[in-house]
């Protein structure tokens, strides 16, 4: 199976953490979004393809700039201009006639889209992106659930952020492999760690405060697959966490050997929705 991450379901977040260095490619030419290795460049969920930001991710992963890092930022200013491309996350297959809507972060239910777009033959549909609104993107696609797709800051000109929905095969299947199956009334959580220098990281451990025994927990290992025997990322750094109950929720990012925060993310679980976040990285200075 291709390296897949079951991705986050946080809702309307507020973050107390923030996107790592921007790495979205400024046209639509890619298919696949970063994990380990060198090179590649950088997808809106920060999972799933090959190449990727910093090189491969391991045990030496730094942790200096914790409580260093500055806020993510907005802007007043036209609308930004870019787009998002869709593939799936198993086949690569691009994702067509898929209804795309870019919501406020005060309106988690995305009753009024600030705009919306559908993506063309290549799985790819083009976005005006306000700079000045917390924001996030709900996708709607026949055979995959409703994915909230967010990211901190305003986007950077020609963005071109590159997703890999989950099918809802794909989701039940992972869901075996983390030793259940999936509860269509929670939501599921996933993402992708990354350090100080925007590498992959190593031997970080995740909580949610609302999880409970129907909770499934995964740590994906090199191979792209839920280890069953793992408490901590690998060295590509994914976490899946599903059947999270409906509701608030705030999950935290820690370094496994000392107990450290890294990060910590406020979220509402939707039913039967998933949720992708850029990465989970070291949380910004108060």
């Amino acid at each position: 199976m291709r390296a897949a991450s079951i991705l986050v379901l946080l809702v309307g977040v507020t973050a107390a953490c923030h996107d790592a260095p921007d790495e979205s490619a400024p046209a639509a030419t890619s298919t696949t979004s970063s994990t380990t290795g060198s090179g590649g460049h950088g997808g809106m969920d920060g999972a799933g393809g090959s190449g990727g930001a910093g090189g491969a991710g391991g045990s030496n992963a730094v942790w200096t700039c914790l409580d260093t890092v500055p806020a993510p930022t907005y802007h007043d200013g036209p609308d930004v201009l870019g787009g998002v491309s869709l593939n799936d996350i198993l086949s690569g297959d691009p994702i067509v006639q898929a209804a795309i809507a870019l919501c406020a972060s005060n309106d988690p239910d995305c009753a009024t889209p600030l705009t919306t777009s559908t993506t063309d033959d290549t799985g790819y549909a083009p976005l005006a992106w306000p700079p000045d609104v917390p924001s996030f993107l709900e996708v709607t696609a026949t055979g995959y659930p409703p994915h909230i797709m967010h990211r901190d800051g305003a986007p950077p000109p020609d963005f071109n952020y590159v997703a890999a929905p989950i099918s809802d095969g794909t989701l039940n299947q992972l869901a075996l492999l983390m030793g259940g199956t999936i509860d269509p009334s929670r939501g599921h959580m996933g993402g992708q760690v990354v350090d100080c220098t925007g590498t992959h990281a190593e031997g970080v451990a995740f909580e949610v405060d609302t999880a409970d025994a129907g909770t499934l927990v995964g740590y994906f290992g090199p191979n792209g697959l839920p280890a069953a025997n793992r408490t901590s990322t690998s060295e590509d750094g994914r976490i899946g966490i599903g059947n999270i109950p409906p509701g608030p929720f705030t999950v935290t990012a820690r370094v496994a050997s000392t107990g450290q925060k890294i990060c910590e993310r406020h979220g509402l679980a939707r039913a039967g929705a998933m949720t992708f976040m850029w990465r989970f990285s070291p949380e910004p200075s108060p």
